[in-house]
């Protein structure tokens, strides 16, 4: 039902544009979809992919249907990380952003859990991870604050923009969730032993720190690689998981 919803809207909106309202020259509006439109629909998909997939292994891992990328805090440490690699570069490079993202990300979530405790669950994580995440962000606001020449661009990235002039956002978004979706197929059987305590995964031979840090670290660098090309969107991951679980999708 949602598939067919988003490809409702999707066909909606081109059937819309190829008629632009004002009298648009037709080639523009030809080039405006191209360019404009169609990648920004694959992008919107493939963050939303992303996002969710890494907001379920979050919530499979640590056994709390709220944990996701935005509520421990590895958005805002991937923004702020970004910003701070931005003040020193004249143009950061997608790729190097991503990495830059991916430290801060790891930095903040590791943050979290050694605020937390390494065996917490339930409030005590979120309660951390909403620390980390609103020191991380005022932090942020504060480089923009006084440094509002330099990081003007990047304020508006940060805000979620899935603005498009061409294909490639879309194209590495496409090709990293083509990589890391697979890795994290492998260790299905794996994550789905976390439907058990530690101690019960212990029992049956898995290594518990070794995957939840190998799934913790998938899912962060899923998170990130969306936060570099399209800034910080926030609770998308949350609500995907329950959004398909509401329409009947199993769980791990």
């Amino acid at each position: 039902g949602a598939i067919l919803l988003a490809v409702g809207l999707t066909l909606a909106s081109l059937a819309a544009a190829r008629d632009p309202a004002g009298g648009l020259p037709p080639d523009f509006a030809a080039q405006w979809i191209t360019l404009s439109l169609l990648p920004r629909i694959w992008v919107a998909l493939l963050s939303g992919a992303a996002l969710g997939l890494s907001a379920l292994v979050f919530q499979q891992v640590l056994r709390n249907p709220l944990a996701e990328p935005a509520t421990l805090g590895v958005l805002s440490g991937a923004q702020l990380g970004i910003t701070l690699a931005t003040m020193g570069a004249v143009s950061l490079d997608p790729a190097l952003r991503e990495l830059v993202g991916l430290a801060g990300g790891l930095a903040a979530l590791g943050l979290v859990i050694l605020l937390a405790g390494r065996n917490a669950a339930g409030p005590a994580l979120l309660v951390a991870g909403l620390v980390v995440s609103l020191v991380a962000g005022s932090v942020f606001v504060l480089l923009a604050l006084f440094q509002q020449e330099q990081l003007r661009a990047v304020f508006v990235w940060a805000s979620g923009n899935l603005a498009q002039n061409g294909s490639g956002d879309a194209r590495a978004l496409a090709l990293r969730l083509a990589l890391l979706a697979p890795l994290l197929l492998l260790l299905l059987r794996g994550l789905a032993l976390f439907a058990l305590s530690d101690a019960g995964v212990r029992g049956l031979g898995g290594n518990v720190v070794a995957l939840r840090l190998l799934a913790l670290g998938l899912a962060t660098l899923l998170a990130t690689m969306v936060t570099a090309r399209v800034g910080v969107i926030g609770f998308v991951g949350l609500a995907a998981p329950l959004i398909a679980a509401g329409l009947g999708a199993g769980g791990l």
